[in-house]
């Protein structure tokens, strides 16, 4: 079965420090994978280095099977630690920049602003936000790329 995530001896150093040592990883399609640790245990080293946030210093990765992980990694929707938002406008006025990446109109925007529990919050400042609604407010924008059609279509179609 094909691995959706594949990492062999993934290395990642800060001066003295090595944040991720030796991580080889092989999530296959279909499955659930969590990464648990300590405070410091390299997690979200590894999964920045998945997602391309920060590189190796050696080791490799694969996405979906291949190399190319630009291509690879327009696939994949992520929210690490915080999410980051324009505070001084509205949750709706922040989907609508983000829009500009993704073919979404207006009407698309409200109803995804209501699927994650935020119907009647589109109009208040980001600002004015608590941290769950800012991590719903995300997690909207990762909905905007489709990504459960994305994947009927990838996985099961």
């Amino acid at each position: 079965m094909e691995c959706v995530i594949e990492t062999e001896s993934l290395l990642k150093v800060y001066g003295d420090l090595a944040a991720v040592k030796g991580v080889s990883v092989k999530v296959r399609k279909g499955d659930i994978y969590g990464v648990i640790g300590k405070n410091g245990a390299g997690k979200t080293s590894l999964l920045k280095l998945i997602l391309g946030l920060t590189f190796p210093t050696s080791g490799g990765i694969k996405l979906f099977g291949s190399e190319d992980l630009s291509a690879e990694r327009k696939r994949i929707g992520s929210l690490i630690e915080e999410p980051a938002l324009y505070n001084g406008v509205s949750a709706f006025e922040n989907m609508k920049r983000f829009s500009y990446l993704s073919p979404t109109d207006d009407e698309e925007i409200n109803r995804l602003l209501e699927f994650v529990g935020l119907g009647n919050v589109g109009k208040k400042p980001v600002k004015a936000l608590s941290l769950g609604m800012k991590q719903r407010l995300h997690l909207h924008f990762l909905l905007l790329w489709n990504p459960v059609q994305n994947f009927l279509n990838d996985f099961l179609l």
